[in-house]
């Protein structure tokens, strides 16, 4: 189903998410769109304006935008102007002109500006996709190499699909500890810290970690926060029960107390320091 604000896709890669904002004013190419993709691992937001682009694109950790020239209020053009003088996080952001105007002039304009990319309608749907999605892993890449998030005193590291406990009851000199998570436990971990006191159902939790497709029991989650307590030692209570519920993921100090040590803020972690149980560096 098609809603104005925002189309909910599935995601099957918790450790990030693919948002992508469509800025088109057509019923008829949101549709085109949303299908195409479809099963893709995205979340499609939509805007009909500028304006409505502008404010979802601040409300939003949007990585790519797909932008129409010919909008109801203003052209894409202007659009990507003012994205790009009032937003840092622009630069980072590929932008597709997806629009009818073939002009020679308007596709000089569009890649003068910055644009990454741009796709005259009517397009092919399978070729739109592949170039959605070869955008979307090379932000993939770009984000997983050498990131590493902090909540309280958990390190992950995405590149690597690892997780340490670095509190001074676990480490031993500057070493910090390697739970040695399985993937699926990492990635359970991983999307409950993202959302400090945020508390998922098992249902949520099965959608967003093991996939809308794969056919597992409520318990299943139970299980594996068994799992990750048991490997978590001290720091099992940061995953609290919620009864009737679901869980929780209850850090130690509190999110408005410090923006270094508790969320998801990308961290200038040197993760080389973080040593292996074996005392083998890790390879960065």
């Amino acid at each position: 189903m098609i809603r104005g604000k925002r189309q909910r896709m599935i995601t099957t890669d918790p450790s990030m998410d693919n948002k992508v904002l469509l800025v088109d004013d057509s019923a008829d190419v949101l549709l085109i769109v949303s299908r195409a993709l479809s099963g893709a691992g995205v979340e499609l937001i939509t805007a009909s304006s500028a304006a409505e682009g502008m404010r979802l694109f601040r409300e939003n950790e949007i990585n790519l935008i797909l932008l129409d020239i010919g909008l109801p209020d203003y052209d894409g053009f202007n659009l990507l102007l003012e994205l790009q003088e009032n937003s840092q996080k622009m630069q980072a952001v590929p932008v597709i002109f997806l629009t009818g105007k073939s002009g020679t002039n308007d596709k000089v304009t569009a890649f003068s500006m910055g644009a990454d990319d741009y796709i005259v309608k009517p397009f092919d749907v399978i070729e739109f996709r592949a170039r959605v999605m070869s955008k979307l892993e090379k932000i993939r890449k770009r984000h997983l190499r050498n990131k590493t998030f902090l909540v309280g005193d958990l390190v992950f590291d995405l590149s690597t699909q690892r997780a340490y406990d670095v509190s001074k009851t676990a480490a031993t000199g500057t070493s910090g500890r390697d739970m040695r998570l399985t993937v699926t436990e990492f990635r359970l971990l991983h999307y409950l810290a993202r959302q400090p006191s945020h508390v998922f159902s098992r249902a949520q939790l099965l959608d967003a970690v093991w996939g809308h497709d794969v056919h597992v029991f409520d318990r299943t989650v139970d299980a594996h926060v068994c799992a990750l307590r048991r490997k978590l030692l001290k720091q099992a209570r940061l995953v609290e029960s919620i009864p009737g519920i679901g869980y929780s993921f209850k850090p130690k100090v509190n999110v408005n107390e410090t923006d270094t040590t508790v969320g998801s803020a990308t961290l200038n972690l040197d993760i080389k320091k973080i040593q292996h149980p074996l005392n083998q560096p890790l390879k960065p």
